[in-house]
């Protein structure tokens, strides 16, 4: 009699154990879950070996930092990483997310000939959202960038602040930006 009783107490500890650690996997999935639903991933990741390229443009006053690569010989990819504080800001019809991207070849081309600034120097009081150009899969430029509806600017450190010269058809294009979706984000 004394062996039924301890074999079914040993049950319920297991049953008790086993229902803790599918309390625990559904709670992570479900945090998981709404964090994917809001735009929290992918987790980034950066090294610190990075320095922009040169500009090689010859116009002192208007740069466009991605027109160099031939986009007949490779494939380029546009990564925009925004602030907590910018998504709000986002134009109308872009997605609200934290990280955004595009890879189509066609939009590509277009964005190429239309992401000319022009410098004026200085800073923009604070600029914290990224743009991220990948060449062939290797990120070949990086600068900081203000996208809102009715004003589009980049900043960095080799020029300081440029103010879009087109920003409509700027903006039409980042309309076409989607969430990034992987996990992580390494660059």
């Amino acid at each position: 009699m004394e062996q039924w009783f301890l074999k079914r107490e040993k049950g319920t500890k297991m049953c008790r154990k086993n229902k803790l650690i599918a309390y625990l996997i559904i709670t992570v999935l479900l945090i998981l879950g709404v964090w994917i639903s809001i735009g929290g991933f992918p987790m980034i990741v950066t090294r610190n070996d990075f320095r922009n390229l040169q500009n090689n443009t010859t116009d002192p006053i208007v740069i466009n930092p991605i027109i160099e690569y031939d986009l007949s010989k490779g494939s380029m990819e546009i990564v925009l990483i925004m602030s907590a504080d910018d998504i709000v800001d986002l134009p109308i019809g872009m997605s609200k997310r934290r990280v955004l991207y595009c890879d189509d070849k066609k939009t590509m081309k277009k964005l190429q000939h239309l992401f000319s600034f022009e410098k004026l120097g200085g800073d923009m009081a604070t600029v914290e959202s990224e743009l991220l150009v990948f060449y062939n899969d290797t990120m070949v430029y990086s600068t900081n960038i203000v996208l809102e509806d009715n004003h589009i600017g980049i900043q960095n450190e080799d020029f300081g602040y440029g103010r879009a010269i087109n920003p409509t058809e700027l903006k039409d294009i980042f309309v076409k930006f989607k969430p990034y979706r992987k996990m992580v984000l390494f660059y």
